[in-house]
């Protein structure tokens, strides 16, 4: 049997409820029509919810889920406990708000960040694997071809316990792994220091790069850092490197992308941000995950919570 109660905001019956109620509200979700808590029992026996309707399957969910869920019109979140979220997307909803919506509320997207990816989208960005799934990369239409790396993907929760070797959502709700940053499997994501400092901490393969780190101590260096026009941002040897310098001493003209020239005048007229030449400019130092010891805060804390 499915049972399903509204609430508003303001007389929810829960006490993690009304936790979210600011935290995941119309300007987070850029949804505007009035929202309201659904207090919802999902049946794993018969499948069946309100009207006979199958509730996670309309959203393209197979599996039935129990708990507490908040319905807006094209997105579910099922509330796990007042620290995390997971996100259900219908198909219909844009790249842009399905990645901020997979973002924990204790360690959102910068709104910096997500104006810059809704500039990208609106470009024409956002790329379709055969198989499913979307991804958004720097470049649109002309300029993009298949050998552009760097992408920034909806993360996956399970992807930071990986990383973390851990369960408890207070630990991982710190990290959220977002953006592609090598062809070897290198990623980069959003980590919540000890300081409640937002920081784009870098996550090598282990198999190609191994620099593990604080990539950027924000988010407006993260953008700055995409703009100059690296494929990749996982190999540290390169940052000395201007990208055109790259581009001639190691690669084919096709095999190397273009600048992301529109990304650039973005950065620079409209957030009014310089960007360097090389992200040397930017990065100062790094560290290797093999490292026996090291002064980088993301390294130590990783190491701190895998019991390394």
């Amino acid at each position: 049997m499915f049972s399903c109660k509204s609430y508003s905001t303001s007389s929810a019956p829960d006490r993690r409820l009304k936790s979210f109620a600011p935290l995941t509200g119309n300007a987070c979700l850029g949804v505007r029509e009035r929202l309201k808590w659904v207090d919802c029992s999902w049946s794993r026996k018969t499948g069946a919810g309100q009207n006979g309707q199958s509730w996670p399957s309309a959203f393209g969910q197979k599996r039935a889920l129990g708990g507490t869920w908040r319905y807006i019109p094209g997105i579910a979140i099922h509330l796990h406990s007042r620290y995390s979220l997971k996100t259900m997307v219908r198909k219909d909803m844009n790249f842009t708000d399905e990645l901020v919506a997979a973002f924990p509320a204790s360690n959102p997207v910068p709104p910096v960040l997500r104006q810059t990816m809704e500039f990208l989208e609106a470009l024409g960005c956002v790329r379709h694997y055969r198989t499913g799934g979307r991804y958004m990369t720097l470049h649109p239409e002309p300029e993009y071809n298949n050998s552009a790396i760097t992408a920034f993907h909806v993360p996956d929760s399970a992807d930071t316990a990986r990383w973390t070797a851990c369960e408890d959502p207070r630990v991982n709700e710190r990290l959220s792994i977002f953006l592609r940053t090598g062809g070897d499997g290198s990623w980069a994501g959003l980590w919540l220091d000890d300081h409640d400092q937002q920081r784009i901490v870098h996550l090598g393969s282990g198999s190609g790069s191994d620099m593990l780190c604080v990539l950027t101590n924000s988010t407006q260096d993260l953008i700055r850092l995409l703009a100059i026009g690296y494929n990749e941002h996982c190999w540290p040897e390169e940052f000395t490197r201007t990208p055109a310098e790259l581009r001639e001493q190691q690669y084919a003209d096709d095999d190397y992308p273009a600048p992301p020239r529109a990304l650039r005048a973005y950065v620079e007229r409209t957030l009014g941000l310089s960007v360097p030449a090389r992200a040397s400019d930017l990065i100062s130092s790094t560290t290797s995950m093999d490292a026996h010891e090291s002064s980088d805060p993301f390294w130590n804390w990783l190491k701190q919570v895998r019991n390394d």
